[in-house]
C-alpha cells in the first residue's frame, strides 16, 4: 500500500494588491471588472467617444506597517493618471473615477502598482466601443437565440451581447425559445411591444430586449 501525500503550495501574498477595479458604462449602468476578474472593457459607441466611463479602485495593504505606493493607469504606452498615496497598516485606499478614458477611444490599458522599484501588482484590459444588446425574460427557463455576426463579445453573467459600430447599421434577429408549458407572449424592445417572434433589430444605438412568455392554456 502506497502512501499518497498531497502537497499544497502556500500562495504568496504580496504587501500590497490591487483588490478591485471597476469601469461602468454610464449610459448603460453595466459595469465591468479589471480585479478581481479581468474583463475586456466596452464602452457605448459615439462619434467623439464622449460616453463616460465611471468607476472605482480599491488598493490592499497585506502588512502590519504603513505603505507608501504609486499606481499608474497606462493607457497604451502613455501615463494617463498616477495616484500616489499611503495606506495604514491592513487598511485600504479607496478612489473613484469620473472619466477613465478621457481623450481616447478605443484601446489597451493596464495599471501598475509599484513604490521605490518594487512591483507589487499589475493587471491589463482593453476598452472598446460598441453597441449593447441587453436581454431578459420575465420566465425561468426561457432562452434567447441571437444572431451572431458582427458579435464583439458577450457576457452572460449580465445578460449582454455587444456589437460592432458599423454604417449601414447591422440587423440582429432574436428568438424567443419558451420554457415548459409556456408560449411565446411578445417582445418589448426598448419599450416598444412587438408581437412577432423571431424580432429583428437595427444596432443603431442601444437596446434592452425583453422576451414575454405566458403559461399554455
Amino acid at each position: 500500500m502506497y502512501k499518497v501525500r498531497e502537497m499544497i503550495e502556500e500562495r504568496h501574498m504580496a504587501d500590497l494588491e490591487i483588490q478591485k477595479i471597476t469601469m461602468k458604462d454610464e449610459e448603460t449602468g453595466i459595469t465591468f471588472f479589471i480585479k478581481p476578474k479581468t474583463e475586456h472593457v466596452y464602452v457605448t459607441y459615439s462619434e467623439d467617444c464622449s460616453t463616460k466611463l465611471s468607476g472605482e479602485i480599491i488598493i490592499k495593504n497585506n502588512t502590519d506597517a504603513i505603505k507608501w505606493f504609486i499606481l499608474d493607469y497606462i493607457v497604451g504606452t502613455e501615463l494617463h493618471t498616477r495616484w500616489q498615496g499611503m495606506i495604514p497598516a491592513k487598511g485600504t485606499w479607496q478612489e473613484s473615477v469620473d472619466n477613465w478614458r478621457a481623450g481616447f477611444c478605443s484601446a489597451p490599458i493596464s495599471f501598475k502598482l509599484h513604490w521605490e522599484g518594487t512591483i507589487y501588482d499589475e493587471v491589463s484590459s482593453r476598452i472598446d466601443e460598441g453597441w449593447f444588446l441587453i436581454l431578459g425574460t420575465n420566465t425561468a427557463g426561457a432562452r434567447i437565440n441571437a444572431s451572431s455576426e458582427y458579435l464583439l463579445e458577450q457576457f452572460p453573467d449580465k445578460n449582454l451581447l455587444v456589437y460592432t459600430p458599423r454604417w449601414p447599421p447591422i440587423t440582429v434577429t432574436l428568438e424567443a425559445i419558451a420554457p415548459f408549458c409556456h408560449v411565446f407572449d411578445y417582445w418589448e424592445v426598448n419599450g416598444t411591444k412587438y408581437l412577432e417572434n423571431p424580432v429583428t433589430i437595427t444596432m443603431d444605438s442601444n437596446y434592452h430586449a425583453t422576451a414575454y412568455f405566458e403559461p399554455a392554456s
